[in-house]
């Protein structure tokens, strides 16, 4: 009768058969497929190709969880008009973006406590020949000095633009001088 040693298995990896001869741990490296992985998990996750890749850590070394597909750079500016006596439209805020760059995620706050009207205006090429789309308008008024909104329906796409790409917060008195402050953020898709 012929002899049959098993090697003996690691108490981590056994196979569930009767005869209970175990497996070896694989190596898994990121970007490789899962399918017929014997291995030990090394905080690793999966793609939606089945392919492992490892997770994301923070500056502070916490697990990253986003509900976004893209990697998004997150600009923002901030700025005022102090005088208060804006009865045209001023820049308050200015975020430089680039060229052939998708912008959404859209937020403001805008203060005022008088009535004012405030926009998000794109211009394209900046120091060249400036061309101007507004995004968006609102007022602040008499009961709501102050707005704060994340516009997640707008979506910008620069490709096709030239020169320096900005976004601005714009604001404007009114009925009566009084000083305007905010904030313009958005996210850069990278």
């Amino acid at each position: 009768m012929a002899r049959e040693d098993k090697r003996p298995c690691l108490p981590i990896m056994e196979e569930s058969p009767s005869d209970k001869s175990g497996v070896p741990v694989h190596k898994a490296l990121e970007g490789e497929t899962t399918n017929a992985k014997n291995a030990v998990p090394a905080l690793t996750l999966k793609d939606p190709s089945g392919n492992f890749i490892y997770g994301k850590a923070n500056a502070d070394g916490e697990q990253v969880i986003s509900l976004e597909s893209d990697d998004v750079a997150r600009l923002y500016d901030y700025g005022e008009d102090e005088d208060g006596d804006a009865a045209a439209y001023v820049d308050l805020a200015t975020v430089v973006g680039q060229l052939a760059k998708v912008y959404r995620n859209f937020g403001v706050i805008a203060s005022c406590f008088r009535d004012a009207m405030f926009r998000i205006v794109h211009i394209d090429d900046v120091g060249g020949t400036p061309t101007e789309t507004i995004l968006t308008e609102f007022f602040t008024g008499n009961g709501a000095p102050s707005i704060a909104w994340q516009l997640e329906n707008i979506t910008f796409d620069t490709t096709g633009g030239t020169g320096t790409q900005n976004f601005v917060l714009r604001g404007k008195n009114l009925n009566a001088a009084s000083s305007l402050q905010g904030t313009l953020s958005l996210d850069e898709v990278q």
